[in-house]
């Protein structure tokens, strides 16, 4: 529900946003009796609507429909909001698979979330306007543009929140599980991101250095490994078929130099033996999957940093427009760039679940991975990662002992 009734928004906005351009805003070369004129067109327009209604009252229709649906029915919502509860209040409770993994898809959706923040307020506005009397729902478009509220506090917060919420994860992790690592590693990797979109947010375009975008490639490489080594245990290195190689020969080396000599030999050497491979436990058949998805990873996650850099915000001293990513609104990068984090989300989510499910069914009390087969009745990758998630529930919904306070079981880490 909520796909059609975002595009319809962006389809009549666009075209309000048009009609607004040549009669409120008129450009320069433009005489006044075009400009009457298109108001005459609209007045025309609006004037043929069953009843004189306006054009733009059927977004806010939309909308509301939009809006009744995520309250009802009320007890299928309830289980909604509950979910996205234990992950934005994670620092008060225990974090689980699915709240990690909830939070890990909130940083994908930055941009969506910023259409729904904007639709909340065109939608209040356009109330406000609708029983004002010095004000209408033309003037909603132009308010929008330049509101200082929207553009420097409720987008740029959609775009940082989803940051500090998995944030505060790792940290509450970290607490529970009485260790660092990996979650204070992981929890770096979220503080250095928000670091370098911070200062985007800040910072002009023409004002980042050379620092800024060292800044910006150093934090994708460590998100890349860290998907690769830490998320998904894709790759680890295993020795090469077909025997052994020879031993590195005596060095010949200075004394003084033999150390070193010593210990690039014996790199070398393990280089020389050993290969990059993907890991032995998978539940996809065809390698040339994993291959895939690592590429596209590799390739696109750079975009999952654009994705929360704002195409502008109001200098707070002057009011000034002050544009930190421009080509994001010019063109058509600002919907390539949302429809293609989404999609490497949905990858990268698949192979972190089959990572879990490998984990919960690799321990004894459901028997090694090689009888997965046997216990849930499946062989197919994805009926066998359901079968495990729905055996896995149906255990925290029994009440087994030990449970905490949100009624979940102690020994499990999956929900």
């Amino acid at each position: 529900l909520c796909l059609p009734v975002l595009f319809n928004f962006h389809m009549f906005f666009l075209l309000s946003q048009q009609t607004e351009g040549s009669t409120g805003r008129p450009s320069e070369g433009i005489s006044g009796d075009i400009v009457e004129r298109s108001k005459a067109s609209l007045d025309d327009t609006a004037s043929t609507q069953p009843g004189g209604m306006n054009p733009r009252i059927l977004p806010l229709i939309f909308l509301s429909v939009l809006f009744l649906r995520s309250m009802v029915p009320f007890k299928a919502r309830k289980r909604f909001w509950g979910t996205l509860k234990y992950t934005i209040c994670a620092p008060f409770f225990p974090v689980y698979f699915r709240d990690a993994f909830v939070a890990d898809i909130f940083t994908s959706l930055v941009r969506p979330l910023q259409d729904i923040v904007y639709c909340l307020f065109y939608y209040c506005v356009s109330i406000w306007a609708m029983f004002s009397s010095s004000h209408s729902l033309d003037d909603v478009g132009i308010y929008l543009k330049n509101s200082w509220v929207l553009h420097n506090i409720a987008l740029p917060a959609c775009a940082i929140l989803p940051l500090w919420f998995k944030f505060l994860q790792t940290l509450r992790q970290a607490r529970d599980s009485g260790r660092h690592w990996p979650h204070t590693a992981n929890s770096f990797k979220y503080l250095t991101a928000a670091c370098v979109i911070f200062y985007a947010m800040a910072h002009p375009e023409g004002r980042r250095g050379r620092l800024w975008i060292t800044s910006f490639v150093a934090a994708v490489l460590y998100q890349i490994w860290w998907d690769v080594v830490m998320d998904w245990e894709l790759l680890v290195i295993v020795p090469r078929r077909g025997g052994g190689v020879a031993s590195p020969p005596a060095s010949l080396a200075p004394s003084c130099l033999q150390p070193i000599v010593c210990r690039v030999s014996k790199m070398c050497h393990y280089v020389a033996c050993h290969r990059i491979a993907l890991r032995p436990q998978r539940l996809y058949r065809r390698n040339a999957f994993y291959w895939r998805v690592l590429t596209y990873n590799v390739c696109f996650r750079f975009i999952w940093m654009l994705s929360f850099v704002p195409a502008y915000h109001f200098s707070s001293a002057t009011g000034e427009e002050i544009s930190t990513l421009s080509i994001d609104f010019k063109t058509y990068v600002g919907a390539v760039i949302s429809v293609a984090e989404l999609i490497r989300r949905c990858l990268w989510g698949i192979l972190k679940l089959e990572l879990e499910t490998i984990q919960v069914s690799s321990v004894d009390e459901y028997g090694p991975l090689t009888d997965m087969d046997e216990k849930f009745g499946q062989t197919d990758p994805l009926h066998l990662m359901v079968s495990a998630l729905q055996f896995e529930s149906q255990a925290l919904m029994l009440g087994t002992p030990g449970q905490d306070k949100r009624g979940r079981s102690s020994c499990s880490s999956l929900f």
